[in-house]
């Protein structure tokens, strides 16, 4: 949670101020105070010494004068993503402030607000209040941040009861517990500055569609797990499609996008975390043009890895894998990887992605099945036929 200026006139020290204008940006975050009572005419000068959620103080004492640069003063603190500006001493040293300073300030949503002179508030008082509550908020921040990653980590290490002691902590309920989400860089490398983007965006999507969710860091991983007292399959089917619909719009080779949704209450998230985790250096290598997976592409990961580590007679005994291995035509066969491993069969898909005509892949396809005597409608065969093809792909890499 952030300090806003409306949170600092909660304050006792601002009991007596006036909001003079700007009230409309009173949720401007404030993360420090400054005074300043110099104020430069140059842009150069200004820009050095402003910061952005900086809550101002001054009585515009060397400038009580001229209009014209308090006018200016503003339009530029605006600019910086000022907090506002809190003026003393109107009256005595400014005399009033002008008209066309309090519109500048409306128009630009930037809070002008005006200590009464006979108000017994010295700066110091002002600033010190101002610091103790962002500094507070931000231990807060840091114990539920804390209390966050330990909940997640809880979860992914099966520590049921650790993770339900956090959960009361963070005031969430364990059995709204539906799913989760990773994003990771490609072969499980540092967290990338995509991958961190990526993970906000579809957090703010899951966000319409009111599902809760707590996010952490874990093995160079974001890790989203979400929560949701619904129950009805609406929710899942909403979770579904709207990871579907993301990721087809995610156009970045080195991020990988895991999900899991289940209806399951207390669900255990710990063994499905752990195989994605081994699947990680197979997906991009089995589906390239993909960046979004589920639980069945990872099963199938690994099991084309555990093939390739363990069942050297799979490349002895099956039929399938033994013709593609004699077949000669590395352009038919990329076409038939890529027809079956990264198009669901689709012949549209298909030539999108090898930049060909749609019937230029039913042409090739047809030979294929012709020459390898395959049907491409018998499920045992479809299996087998998209593994091999998966365990090729490994092996060549």
């Amino acid at each position: 949670m952030q300090i806003t200026v409306r949170d600092c006139l909660k304050l006792p020290i601002f009991s007596s101020a006036i909001i003079a204008a700007g009230s409309s940006g009173l949720d401007r975050c404030v993360e420090t105070v400054t005074t300043a009572e110099i104020i430069s005419e140059s842009d150069e000068e200004f820009k050095k010494l402003v910061r952005p959620n900086e809550l101002t103080i001054s009585a515009f004492a060397s400038i009580i004068n001229n209009p014209e640069l308090q006018v200016l003063t503003v339009r530029r603190s605006a600019a910086a993503n000022g907090a506002g500006l809190v003026l003393f001493y109107v009256g005595i040293y400014l005399k009033e402030v002008s008209q066309e300073l309090l519109d500048v300030a409306n128009e630009l949503n930037y809070p002008i607000i005006i200590i009464p002179p006979d108000s017994d508030v010295a700066y110091v008082d002002m600033i010190s209040s101002v610091m103790e509550l962002v500094m507070k908020e931000k231990l807060l921040d840091k114990t539920v941040k804390e209390s966050t990653n330990d909940f997640v980590f809880a979860v992914l290490n099966n520590n049921q009861v650790q993770s339900d002691i956090i959960a009361k902590r963070l005031g969430i309920c364990s059995n709204h517990l539906c799913g989760m989400c990773v994003f990771s860089s490609i072969f499980g490398s540092k967290v990338s500055h995509q991958v961190l983007a990526l993970s906000k965006q579809f957090s703010r999507s899951l966000k319409d569609l009111g599902i809760d969710m707590i996010t952490s860091v874990v093995d160079k991983k974001a890790v989203l797990l979400l929560f949701s007292d619904n129950k009805k399959d609406a929710i899942f089917t909403a979770l579904e499609e709207e990871f579907k619909n993301f990721t087809d719009g995610v156009n970045h080779s080195k991020v990988i996008i895991f999900a899991y949704f289940s209806k399951a209450p207390k669900v255990s998230l710990s063994d499905i975390y752990f195989d994605f985790c081994n699947a990680i250096k197979y997906l991009p290598i089995i589906f390239p043009y993909r960046n979004g997976f589920d639980s069945f592409a990872v099963q199938f990961s690994l099991n084309c890895a555990n093939i390739i580590k363990y069942h050297q007679e799979f490349f002895n005994d099956s039929r399938i894998y033994s013709l593609l291995d004699r077949f000669a035509d590395e352009e038919l066969l990329k076409t038939l990887s890529i027809y079956m491993l990264d198009s669901n069969m689709s012949s549209s898909t298909a030539s999108k992605l090898l930049y060909v005509h749609t019937n230029t892949i039913i042409y090739r396809i047809n030979k294929i099945k012709e020459t390898l005597n395959l049907t491409l409608t018998d499920t045992s065969e479809l299996i087998s036929l998209c593994t091999a093809l998966a365990v090729r792909r490994i092996l060549k890499k």
